[in-house]
């Protein structure tokens, strides 16, 4: 199963997101991306986990989805191929 973390504070690092994750799920893979603009930078990553449970998937991206996390308000969403 695999997340799309949006909206990522500055400076977040593999480490930060495995620690904001840690207690709902055991990450196996992060992949970040950065997207660049005229005024900053927006930073996002996939996460690849382990968890096959859709149910499941969906609570834990509701509960972490508009998470304030250092400031920044992050968006989850489950990337479905």
């Amino acid at each position: 199963m695999n997340f799309i973390l949006g909206n990522l504070p500055d400076g977040v690092t593999e480490k930060d997101i495995r620690k904001l994750f840690r207690r709902f799920v055991r990450i196996k893979k992060i992949n970040f991306l950065r997207k660049t603009t005229k005024k900053h930078s927006i930073y996002e990553c996939i996460i690849e986990v382990d968890l096959d449970d859709r149910v499941v998937a969906s609570i834990l991206a509701r509960r972490i989805n508009h998470y304030i996390w250092r400031g920044s308000k992050i968006k989850v969403d489950i990337l479905i191929f």
